[in-house]
């Protein structure tokens, strides 16, 4: 199984962008398209239709990681939208389980870790098909 060919990092600090997408590359993520908040996301998403989302839970910004997360639900289930954050507690991984998340990664994952884990999640949500 291999990971989809597109993606998009939405999260407010540059720095966590640029990391996701150095670890996406790697993984052989050809595209990887980034956004600094919920609304460029969802703009993103719509006009290019990335296979893959990373979404941070705390954006700054109108929309939280969690709205954006119920919006794409909403409009496309059929791409893979994972959660990745520093906030770990049970309660927003239940929550974001609820709104439909394929995952849920911690920023702090080591990045053999991340590609691991998207990989399991790619694999499982195939299997569900």
């Amino acid at each position: 199984m291999a990971l989809p060919n597109s993606a998009l990092i939405i999260d407010d600090e540059p720095h966590v962008r640029v990391y996701a997408v150095q670890i996406l590359r790697d993984a052989g993520i050809s595209l990887c398209l980034e956004a600094a908040d919920g609304e460029t996301g969802l703009k993103v998403i719509r006009e290019q239709k990335p296979e893959l989302i990373l979404i941070d839970l705390n954006l700054s910004g109108i929309l939280s990681g969690m709205d954006v997360l119920k919006q794409i639900r909403g409009e496309d289930d059929m791409v893979y939208a994972v959660i990745f954050t520093c906030e770990a507690s049970s309660a927003a991984v239940m929550a974001a389980v609820n709104a439909g998340a394929d995952g849920f990664i911690r920023k702090d994952t080591s990045p053999k870790e991340i590609v691991r884990q998207l990989l399991e999640i790619v694999a499982d949500s195939d299997d569900e098909e």
